[in-house]
């Protein structure tokens, strides 16, 4: 059977003994647990072709947008380490970076393609003088800001209400 399958037919079950333990007072307590239920794996994305990669790197013009995909890409930075990305953490001799308090805050060290060095060196020449607490990204509109991992909410306006015409 498939998981979802068994996590119907367990939820069923479960919410049966939940019934007898509350309402009918005939169990102590629930014996199917959480543990029992089934984890649904996810499939992992599809690989993309050294083509793709290409046309995908193609249509990227901003250096400091091009060294973010890059990173994430070759050294398989998440985006909010990328974000986090400080100065201090890339060793240029060692052609590697620290990550500090990634996934599972854990520190570790990566190491640099050649072209992500050549992306993080053209991106340091742009890199203006009022980015903050020493961090490598910037944010474009407002540089004295750190670059921020979520989305910037628009306002939405509603449109203003019509008058009614008395006849």
């Amino acid at each position: 059977m498939a998981a979802t399958t068994i996590n119907r037919r367990l939820n069923a079950i479960k919410h049966f003994f939940d019934y007898l333990v509350i309402d009918r007072q005939d169990l102590k307590i629930n014996p199917v647990k959480p543990s029992h239920f089934l984890r649904r794996g996810r499939p992992l994305p599809k690989k993309l072709s050294q083509e793709q990669v290409k046309q995908l790197f193609a249509q990227i013009e901003n250096p400091m947008d091009h060294a973010l995909c890059l990173l994430m890409l070759r050294c398989g930075l998440r985006v909010s380490e990328v974000a986090k990305l400080k100065l201090s953490d890339i060793d240029w001799e060692q052609k590697s970076l620290l990550v500090e308090q990634g996934k599972g805050r854990k520190d570790r060290v990566v190491y640099l393609s050649s072209d992500a060095i050549i992306d993080l060196k053209a991106c340091l020449e742009l890199r203006p003088a009022s980015v903050p607490d020493d961090l490598f990204f910037w944010n474009r509109k407002r540089t004295g800001r750190a670059l921020s991992t979520k989305g910037i909410q628009k306002k939405v306006t509603t449109p203003p209400a019509r008058s009614r015409r008395l006849r």
